[in-house]
């Protein structure tokens, strides 16, 4: 696939370097051919920069028979589409046109979304705002995210000359000094706390540092390079996001709220929709409570491992691999029903229907089953195992084959309702003869009537027959009342024949619908004595 991004912004100049840039190193890094343009760089001709080819706008593209996708932000951009001769048009929604950005609310907004073939956007605020507006049109939540191995050894680097002086604790800010931040805040905190240090890194565009001159502890480090911001942010004390709150900012996705957990700083921001639906940023509005909250925040225990964990799912890696993969599922689905039933082929019902009237047992399909289910068993948290027998949760296998697995997970779970639920009929014959006392339902996943709920729902070594796996989950949980349970083979090479997804850290997302990423395990089977899986298997649990 080629991907181009027209020329807004250069690739490393005055400006931050931004969400643009980001993208396109990673779509290059998935193996794209990834394209950026400038607006009268200085160097001439094209040059390469981590595998992005870089080139001025006037610059003609060599002929390809590639998929090539236009990724657009600045909406005008869409009417490139013929002269580059694009294939697919994505118009990336990153700043709501409101309040300082209104002027961009104009026929050329709302042309760009009409004419895209998908709108990424950054935010949920965004999500509703467009969805609304556009029903029909494909949508996909695309927040910012941070380069993890560029900040991720921020505090083993050395102090940096400017900062040498800044007595410590250090509430640090980084990016663009704009209209955006709320200064009566920051000039109250830094009057409340003379023995604090707020250092604000990034550039001044509105003369911030002059309105505050007689303010000691407020210190402007002006812009720093991207390579340089890692120094900075590792000596900050608490990272913080001091925007004003209104509809602009409750769009943003502030990409330094990702950089600052991966420099392993603790965070605090306004109470901006985005960082409160954070689970690892403290928001507060009053100077006091924002005081009370960093005083906190300096005491606490840095959550190292759940914010390692959560990171996973937030690089720009992953968010081009989400993005790629929604294009890819679009190019399938517009090809027609024709294309859909073939690449669905494997998910069908006859092709199960004949996979258990025939070998399914002589492959070992019905104790690799039972084999999946004790595993899961055994490394399911003892908290959740006893909330589950406690409270009596309903409990679905989705995918259930012939029921070996459940009969098993009846043993464990010796008062709860199970169900197994899967599209093969000849597997739900065989599985309502052989347990009875356990209830099947002949269902495919996206046909299960609304109504139809389950306090915990598991699957088990299904998704990764699915080129969109994560389509299913968002399905499975939308039955789902308190826990969703999955089981995926994980980074599995080569892949088996029956395969179509390779599952790795970035394909658990953080949130599933209204569930959150409660345990992410990796269980080595290769190393067990009696294994029916000679690989790894991942256990996921969303709550």
């Amino acid at each position: 696939m080629r991907i181009i991004y027209p020329p807004t912004i250069h690739w490393e100049g005055w400006l931050v370097f931004q969400r643009p840039q980001q993208l396109m190193r990673a779509f290059a890094s998935l193996g794209h051919r990834a394209i950026f343009q400038e607006y009268g760089r200085n160097s001439g001709g094209t040059y390469y920069q981590d595998q992005v080819h870089i080139t001025e706008a006037e610059a003609n593209l060599d002929p390809t028979d590639d998929f090539t996708v236009l990724w657009v932000t600045h909406a005008p951009h869409y009417r490139l589409k013929e002269t580059y001769r694009a294939d697919f048009l994505v118009f990336d929604y990153i700043d709501e046109a409101t309040d300082e950005f209104a002027v961009w609310n104009n026929s050329d907004l709302y042309d760009a979304m009409q004419k895209a073939d998908l709108i990424t956007v950054v935010s949920r605020r965004l999500l509703q705002i467009v969805s609304k507006l556009y029903p029909e049109k494909p949508v996909l939540l695309l927040p910012n995210a941070a380069e993890l191995d560029h900040f991720g050894k921020s505090k083993l680097l050395s102090i940096p000359d400017d900062m040498q002086a800044i007595n410590p604790p250090i509430i640090g800010f980084m990016g663009s000094i704009a209209q955006w931040l709320d200064v009566n805040l920051l000039q109250e905190m830094a009057k409340l706390r003379p023995e604090w240090s707020f250092v604000m890194v990034g550039p001044d565009y509105i003369g911030l540092e002059s309105e505050l001159r007689t303010i000691q502890n407020i210190y402007f480090l002006g812009r720093k390079s991207y390579q340089e911001l890692p120094r900075y942010v590792g000596h900050f004390s608490i990272g913080m996001i001091p925007f004003t709150v209104k509809d602009m900012t409750h769009s943003s996705s502030p990409i330094k709220m990702y950089e600052y957990l991966a420099a392993g700083i603790p965070v605090i921001s306004t109470a901006i929709r985005e960082a409160v639906q954070c689970p690892f940023v403290e928001t507060a509005l009053s100077a006091s409570e924002w005081i009370k909250k960093i005083e906190q925040l300096l005491e606490a225990p840095y959550m190292e491992e759940e914010i390692a964990l959560f990171l996973r799912q937030h690089s720009w890696e992953n968010r081009a691999k989400t993005a790629v993969q929604t294009i890819s599922r679009l190019i399938v689905e517009e090809k027609g029903s024709d294309s859909r039933e073939e690449a669905n082929a494997m998910n069908s019902k006859a092709y199960w229907n004949n996979r258990f009237q025939t070998d399914w047992e002589l492959l070992h399909g019905k104790k690799q089953t039972r084999f999946f289910a004790q595993i899961t068993i055994q490394n399911l948290p003892p908290a959740l195992l006893q909330d589950i027998r406690l409270h009596r949760y309903t409990i679905a296998d989705i995918g259930c084959a012939e029921g070996d697995g459940l009969e098993l997970l009846s043993y464990a779970f010796q008062n709860n309702r199970l169900t197994g639920i899967d599209l093969s009929p000849i597997a739900i014959e065989k599985a309502s003869t052989q347990y009875p006392r356990i209830q099947f339902l002949e269902r495919d996943i996206f046909q299960l009537d609304e109504e139809v709920m389950f306090d915990v729902v598991y699957t088990s070594n299904i998704l990764e027959h699915f080129s969109d796996p994560h389509k299913v989950m968002e399905e499975m949980a939308k039955h789902t009342r308190q826990v969703l349970i999955v089981l995926v083979p994980f980074q599995e090479h080569p892949l088996s024949k029956e395969h179509v997804y390779r599952f790795d850290y970035e394909d658990f997302p953080y949130a599933i619908n209204h569930f959150h990423l409660d345990t992410l395990q990796v269980i080595d089977c290769s190393k067990m004595d009696y294994t029916y899986w000679y690989g790894k298997q991942m256990l996921a649990v969303y709550r």
